[in-house]
């Protein structure tokens, strides 16, 4: 925290997050601020507790920075850090370089991410998938449903978050829906694959389904919109 924000840091964020790259300046500071209080707070470590490189530890970092920049009261819901992977996947049995889980998140124990695929999701900006986002957003679900939290949504008397979520599920018309087929699994992927698509491609989202995107800008308390259209102005 004493030694500021490297500009080493900063050149590979503005490489490699759109998020970041599309901040202002007094946004950027305290986006870079969110990333050293991340690092400083959180265990982030390869399997076996090996060390992570910087780089992904950074990707990591800026992650969470975009998803709680919308809410700076809001912690990380990740109280057991993040294991890193190597290559793109690992299987049930937890064996790397086997099946085809990119990440999980355990209600118990640490975000589980696959470092390759974690890559790949920052390198493929606008694409609407990113593993670390969608982990990530289960945590913030879980928060959610243990905090009791409320939020409104288009003009509505606040309800409880639960509440909210089942009944844009049920409504959701996966048929025609931008969300990839995963999001029909259940609530919490709904979510999980709604909120990659949020914060990587908000644009198509909001125009696609403005009731889910409403309910998405409240939760997170931002609209990603205002933050990626600068890169195109």
């Amino acid at each position: 925290m004493r030694a500021g924000f490297s500009p080493q840091w900063r050149d590979f964020l503005l490489a490699h997050s759109a998020y970041f790259r599309g901040l202002d300046d007094e946004s950027r500071s305290r986006f870079e601020q969110d990333i050293r209080l991340f690092l400083a707070e959180t265990r982030i470590a390869a399997t076996g507790g090996a060390a992570v490189s910087w780089e992904t530890r950074l990707l990591i970092a800026a992650g969470a920075a975009a998803m709680l920049h919308g809410r700076p009261e809001w912690e990380p819901p990740l109280a057991d850090g993040v294991t890193v992977y190597p290559g793109y996947a690992f299987d049930r049995n937890y064996q790397a370089g086997k099946g085809n889980i990119a990440g999980q998140a355990p209600p118990r124990g640490p975000l589980l991410v696959a470092e390759k695929s974690l890559r790949e999701g920052f390198a493929r900006e606008r694409d609407g998938t990113n593993v670390l986002l969608h982990e990530m957003a289960h945590f913030f679900d879980l928060e959610a449903r243990k905090g009791g939290m409320s939020i409104r949504a288009g003009g509505e008397n606040a309800r409880p978050w639960p509440e909210i979520l089942a009944a844009e599920y049920g409504r959701h018309d996966f048929a025609v829906s931008l969300l990839s087929a995963y999001a029909a699994q259940n609530e919490a992927e709904f979510f999980a694959v709604a909120s990659e698509m949020f914060f990587e491609n908000p644009g198509p989202l909001q125009e696609a389904h403005p009731g889910l995107f409403a309910i998405l800008k409240e939760f997170y308390h931002q609209d990603p919109r205002r933050v990626l259209d600068r890169l195109l102005d």
